[in-house]
């Protein structure tokens, strides 16, 4: 009998109660079904199909008795409901043969790590016993649309391995072993299978480069890197937008704007995307509107542009939602409790934070503290709100040799300049660069790079078509990138 069996058992001897229970043997064992129903959810993460099936049983007779159920009891429940009585046996013969002890409730706790360990244990023997059998005889493995696809040998067993490893490591919230890049499409197409059930996190960001090749995902630490005035409130602003035009709850938490600033931005990039032809009309831009040379007419049209955006994105319709809030301090501890208070009224998705920087640090030592906010963004990322997630957009100022290093580089950004390198290489899940030039700011665009990529593979520097009158980004000619609904005013320094 295998040892998270054992550790299961163990379990269930502490909740059933004994067949001539004492009162205080009853009251142990009703305690013990309270344990069970406050951490069902908990429990039935590490546990099998069949056992999860056991527990819910032993739940829902405590829920409808107030007591817990003897074996006996918990055995006609099973018949009468059709359910399977193999783990049933199997726990009486465990028990019948002397292999359990009764354990008090304040143990539970105990059991259930060490039922979560052994569950990891056997689920990562499974894995490699599955990846063996590949290696040799071959394994259909099923793959979206109910179709089966045959692996066999030894490079498709170390994907499968290194697929499910990084599966379970992203539902966990832990950094990933390794993300496939591979081109094989056999291999891709099993890197996808192993996703699959992850795709439900996968936040738009709008620019397919990203969403086909480097998805955002809920859980996930992203910075934006760049200089000043290279864009990285403005790509934020643009993953924002498109994220909740896809769907998505937004909060964005300006640090360095007043909300109503922050609002008109969002503004201007709706009034580009769902009015072009009326905002060229009227000379509408988020450079215009910041040096108030915006026309009388253009205004007042900017106006009703502004309740349409907010209209659009309050929840309502098919769109997301698009919150923009300040916390009531600089610190990160006040942007928490926002982040908390805003998604009491309504679930978050992704939040943006422009940018950490600007917040203050509560000691004399700087670069430890700082390093401190960037592990706490991430631990807020990978497990609010009880695991369900956040994607942290976090925009970074970079320093001034990386700056240098990356026009050197013709835009491709380094690790080394971000500020806070050796912590958001630790915690950080990507590092989006953003670059600008005079030679591209000539040619209407900007450059993209990815110095850190967990989740996968860091794609080569790519640009974005910037529309000299609209200043937002259009689809391009190979090699450019398709861009689907990406707003972005890039002359304006922010």
């Amino acid at each position: 009998m295998s040892e998270i069996t054992i550790t299961t058992w163990h379990l269930v001897k502490a909740i059933l109660r004994p067949e001539n229970a004492t009162p205080t043997e009853m009251e142990e064992s009703r305690r013990a079904c309270q344990w069970l129903h406050e951490n069902l959810t908990v429990v039935q993460k590490v546990s099998v199909a069949e056992e999860r099936e056991l527990l819910d049983n032993i739940n829902v007779y405590y829920l409808v008795n107030r007591e817990a159920p003897t074996r006996s009891l918990l055995e006609h429940t099973l018949l009468e409901t059709r359910a399977s009585l193999v783990n049933l046996d199997e726990y009486k013969a465990a028990d019948d043969a002397g292999e359990l002890v009764r354990q008090a409730v304040e143990d539970l706790p105990a059991i259930l790590k060490m039922r979560a360990t052994a569950f990891r244990n056997e689920q990562l023997a499974k894995v490699f016993k599955n990846g063996m059998a590949i290696a040799t005889i071959g394994v259909d493995q099923p793959v979206k649309g109910g179709e089966k696809l045959r692996l066999q040998g030894a490079d498709a067993a170390i994907q499968y391995v290194l697929a499910r490893l990084d599966r379970d490591a992203i539902r966990q919230g832990l950094p990933p072993t390794r993300v496939s890049s591979s081109g094989d499409p056999t291999l891709r197409q099993l890197w996808e299978a192993a996703l699959a059930p992850d795709d439900r996190d996968k936040i738009t960001s709008g620019i397919t480069t990203i969403d086909e090749k480097i998805p955002l995902r809920k859980g996930q630490l992203v910075g934006l890197l760049g200089h000043a005035g290279q864009g990285k409130s403005t790509l934020a602003r643009t993953i924002v937008y498109n994220a909740a035009m896809a769907g998505a709850s937004v909060l964005t938490i300006p640090l360095e704007f007043e909300v109503g600033e922050e609002v008109a931005a969002l503004a201007i990039i709706h009034a580009l995307k769902v009015f072009p032809d009326e905002s060229r009309h009227l000379k509408v831009t988020k450079a215009a509107q910041y040096q108030r040379q915006l026309s009388p007419d253009a205004r007042s049209w900017l106006s009703g542009v502004r309740a349409d955006f907010e209209a659009q994105f309050d929840g309502q319709g098919s769109r997301g939602i698009i919150r923009v809030a300040r916390p009531a301090a600089m610190t990160l501890d006040a942007v928490i409790a926002l982040i908390d208070q805003e998604h009491a009224k309504h679930p978050i998705d992704v939040v943006c934070i422009d940018y950490p920087r600007c917040l203050r640090l509560p000691g004399k030592n700087p670069r430890p503290e700082a390093e401190d906010m960037v592990a706490r963004l991430k631990d807020l990322a990978a497990h609010f709100d009880s695991g369900n997630r956040l994607l942290v957009l976090a925009p970074i100022q970079s320093n001034r040799a990386g700056y240098e290093t990356a026009k050197k580089n013709g835009g491709a950004w380094e690790m080394s300049a971000v500020l806070e390198d050796s912590a958001y290489e630790r915690y950080a899940d990507m590092i989006l660069g953003v670059y600008r030039d005079d030679d591209l700011d000539d040619e209407g665009k900007v450059r993209l790079s990815t110095p850190k990529v967990r989740n996968g593979a860091p794609i080569p520097p790519w640009d974005l078509r910037v529309d000299r009158a609209g200043r937002f980004f259009f689809q391009g000619n190979p090699p450019l990138p398709d861009i689907d609904l990406v707003t972005m005013d890039v002359l304006e320094v922010i």
